[in-house]
């Protein structure tokens, strides 16, 4: 428990000035560069207090000079204000760390190593970078062979203890600028589509909206209109023509409002409740007893006794209801069954809607919760489907944890299965 604790609260540390939006690449110099610091500050000030008590005072005041680097650098990082200082700070700390391996003889120089790592990803330009590599592996070079003495420097090359360790510098920084530039040129082209994917789905909504909000209201406009136009007009030719323009008004007007529901279950949090999902069917049975009647179609409730409660939106799950049943009336046959069937099984709401109707034909069951699928089939009386009351109810039903399946048979019927989580 306290090692999750001290992880989490090393984390958000790494992610200060870290927010959403940023680009991927000025996220991974933020986090390298936290990272830099972060490594840095508990071990400075134990080396300072070192030094203070040896009375070494020279390598004290190093050690002040990197403790301001890295205090602006936590500055830099908590406003994200003048970024420009952070491969600065690595070009400092470098002077720092070859003024003490060259003046102090304290081994420093292995620190040059770390930040020529961390250069790869705070220095934007490859010169930039070439320029720092070969100040390090330059400054690197110097300090090892100025400790062996430039007498011995050939004794030096002999065994080639320096040279060897030069030449592996050389080779790590020619591979972490190669690393560099195919890891961020592959995560810029994601990063690329992503956004261009986000634009696509801003200007998507942009349309929905101006498709739901600017033309629901004169669309109902003309299908109320015809309706009551419909009523006084005795003229047979006049009526079937208002009939047609009630009709086709009024379809495009449900297929505004299962966009709208669309947009209703993506976009709205849940707001969540003890709901007794008895009511729920109770309420929607209400609401299609005139399409069920109007079919001469049979309604057969199953509820257990006993309340079954779930943790839900209760508007968004009597939407999942509404469709499942508007569905099974809508496809079966004048005068068939629809069974509705509520019941709990162990922690879990286990709801059936079946009807006896036409059934899902295979080709149209792999994509049957894609919204605007293939399978917008006609119901037995000639209604229209648009495809995505089935996407809705997924989604709503997802989003409670729950699950949504269904068994059908071409011309026998279809049964859809919701399991939700039953309230604790």
């Amino acid at each position: 428990m306290l090692w999750k604790k001290i992880n989490h609260f090393f984390i958000r540390l790494l992610n200060t000035g870290v927010s959403d939006g940023l680009p991927f690449v000025e996220v991974q110099k933020t986090y390298l560069f936290n990272l830099f610091i972060l490594l840095a500050i508990p071990v400075v000030p134990v080396f300072l207090l070192i030094n203070l008590l040896q009375a070494k005072y020279g390598l004290a005041l190093l050690n002040l000079g990197q403790m301001l680097i890295y205090g602006i650098g936590i500055w830099v990082s908590l406003t994200r204000k003048h970024l420009v200082y952070r491969p600065l700070s690595l070009l400092l700390s470098s002077i720092i760390f070859v003024t003490g391996a060259y003046v102090f003889k304290n081994g420093c120089e292995y620190f040059l190593i770390i930040n020529l790592v961390s250069a790869v990803i705070l220095f934007d330009l490859t010169w930039k970078y070439v320029m720092f590599s070969v100040f390090s592996l330059f400054a690197f070079a110097f300090i090892k062979i100025d400790q062996d003495g430039f007498s011995t420097l050939v004794a030096s090359l002999q065994n080639r203890v320096t040279i060897n360790m030069i030449v592996s510098l050389i080779v790590l920084t020619i591979v972490l600028q190669s690393f560099k530039t195919l890891y961020l040129s592959y995560h810029l082209k994601l990063e690329n589509a992503y956004n261009e994917m986000m634009r696509v789905k801003k200007k998507k909504e942009r349309i929905m909206q101006v498709l739901v909000h600017d033309l629901r209201n004169p669309i109902g406009a003309i299908a109320s209109f015809s309706e009551l136009l419909m009523d006084d007009e005795t003229d047979a030719e006049k009526r079937s023509s208002l009939e047609m323009i009630y009709k086709t008004s009024s379809e495009s007007m449900g297929f505004i409002n299962e966009i709208m529901e669309m947009e209703t279950a993506e976009n709205v949090p849940l707001v969540l409740g003890r709901v007794d999902a008895s009511k729920i069917i109770e309420k929607v049975v209400k609401m299609q007893q005139h399409a069920i009647n109007k079919k001469q179609q049979h309604l057969q409730v199953k509820v257990s006794e006993e309340p079954v409660y779930i943790s839900a939106d209760a508007g968004k799950m009597e939407r999942v209801v509404n469709n499942l049943v508007n569905n099974a009336i809508k496809f079966s046959h004048i005068g068939g069954m629809v069974e509705i069937d509520l019941k709990k099984e162990r922690n879990h709401l286990l709801l059936k809607v079946h009807d006896s109707g036409v059934g899902i034909p295979d080709k149209f069951k792999e994509g049957l919760f894609t919204m605007f699928g293939t399978s917008r089939c006609v119901g037995t009386a000639g209604e229209k489907s648009f495809g995505l009351g089935l996407a809705i109810c997924k989604q709503i039903v997802e989003a409670h944890r729950g699950t949504i399946s269904f068994e059908s048979i071409e011309g026998k019927g279809t049964t859809f299965s919701v399991l939700l989580p039953v309230a604790v």
